[in-house]
């Protein structure tokens, strides 16, 4: 994982008098960036083929149906964040159905050793899936930046973590819309469109937010959502068998 120059956040003028109660809760996130167009077995990518050396390194559900690749995270891309292993790949996979597998199970598969070697990979998804499915129309490359982001105006707890009681009714309507952000991302504070279902930043790490792209068509029902969240414990020991995974759109 690159050890590359982070974005620093500045607090608005407006809100500078509680500048240091903001800037306590500052995580760092990479935000993602999509290039529609043809991507190689290894890269970062939304769309098009996973890296595979086999048939049967492609997962099934509980029905022994082919499931839909959604994303790969080539983690040598990604930098500021210690939480994740510095080299290999996290693949996504979804229920291929039209819910985008919402209350279904996800896979997220780890690969460390990785041999760039296209010769050994296999050039398209070796099942048929169901491309009216998928939240995404474009298969396209991922680009990261590293960025200081404060807590999400969008958790339950961000009055009390951020003081937000202390303020008045303009200053709370500015420091809301400030920690409102949305966007796609690696780590940081997840934005949840409707409600936050319990995320505590402590204890959980947020492994993948999608939210919506017009490079690749990007959108998770109407203008939602999806947040892929590991507790800090699994991914230490780089266990992704229990990852949850949730949409929530307007």
């Amino acid at each position: 994982m690159q050890d590359l120059k982070v974005k620093t956040y500045e607090v608005p003028e407006k809100l500078s008098k509680y500048e240091a109660s903001i800037k306590k809760t500052i995580q760092i996130s990479n935000e993602i960036y999509f290039k529609a167009g043809e991507t190689l077995p290894w890269d970062s990518k939304i769309g098009g083929c996973p890296y595979l050396l086999s048939k049967d390194d492609y997962p099934l559900n509980k029905d022994m149906q082919p499931m839909m690749f959604l994303v790969q995270l080539n983690l040598s891309d990604i930098h500021g964040l210690p939480e994740l292993p510095d080299k290999g790949l996290l693949q996504f996979f979804i229920e291929d159905d039209e819910m985008f597998g919402m209350d279904e199970n996800v896979v997220v598969r780890y690969i460390e050793a990785l041999p760039e070697d296209e010769n050994k990979c296999l050039a398209e998804i070796p099942y048929t899936i169901n491309r009216e499915n998928a939240p995404y129309y474009n298969e396209g490359k991922m680009s990261f930046e590293a960025v200081e982001m404060i807590y999400s105006s969008t958790l339950e707890s961000y009055e009390e973590v951020l003081g937000e009681e202390e303020l008045n009714e303009e200053e709370s309507d500015a420091l809301y819309d400030e920690a409102a952000v949305s966007g796609c991302r690696v780590g940081g504070y997840p934005y949840f469109v409707q409600h936050d279902y319990g995320f505590d930043p402590k204890s959980e790490f947020l492994l993948l937010q999608l939210d919506c792209d017009d490079e690749v068509g990007m959108m998770f029902g109407d203008a939602g959502t999806a947040q892929f969240i590991i507790s800090r414990e699994d991914l230490k020991k780089k266990d992704f068998s229990k990852v949850d995974y949730d949409w929530q759109c307007c």
